[in-house]
């Protein structure tokens, strides 16, 4: 694909998010885009510095699960790589982009749904802060058991590059 036609590409893909998301969560700013693209890890500093090609194009925040799954679809139709991103805690270069394309910024899907008490399992979205799930589970705090170290909200590549899994579940064990 040469030059105009991945200008195109992006024009197209750029004028369809902003039908799905609200343009105030769809990107195309190389600095907020520099931001998004590395984690705790040094990697992305060298691997961006020497391999902008690996840069991504755009950064989209989807509010809820319909627009992120419209976005996962317009990502594969226009066959854009996509990287997903939650607090970018990782020291592992988990969320910076190696092949380009958009990043996924989930951090703003940061809802708890449901508080199980009894099957000790909390239904949140994949962007929540660790922050956020602790001040929502104080209220149970007393019902759960000391140590809440089990929890996670995992985004999952299950072995393609162009199928992605995203886990909403957090299971809390003691």
């Amino acid at each position: 694909m040469d030059k105009t036609q991945k200008l195109e590409q992006i024009q197209s893909f750029t004028k369809e998010m902003q039908e799905i998301i609200s343009p105030s969560d769809f990107s195309t700013d190389p600095y907020e885009i520099e931001v998004t693209s590395s984690d705790l890890s040094l990697l992305p500093k060298y691997h961006y510095k020497f391999k902008e090609e690996f840069r991504a194009s755009f950064v989209i925040r989807p509010r809820n699960t319909e627009e992120l799954s419209k976005v996962m679809r317009k990502c594969r139709e226009y066959s854009i790589p996509v990287t997903i991103r939650a607090a970018a805690t990782s020291c592992f270069s988990a969320s910076s982009p190696t092949r380009g394309g958009a990043i996924i910024d989930t951090r703003r899907m940061n809802s708890v749904h449901k508080i199980d008490v009894n099957n000790m399992i909390v239904k949140c979205d994949a962007g929540i802060s660790w922050l956020k799930l602790m001040e929502k589970l104080l209220d149970f705090l007393s019902r759960f058991p000391a140590a809440l170290a089990g929890a996670a909200v995992e985004a999952y590549r299950n072995g393609r590059d162009d199928q992605y899994i995203l886990v909403r579940d957090t299971r809390i064990y003691g």
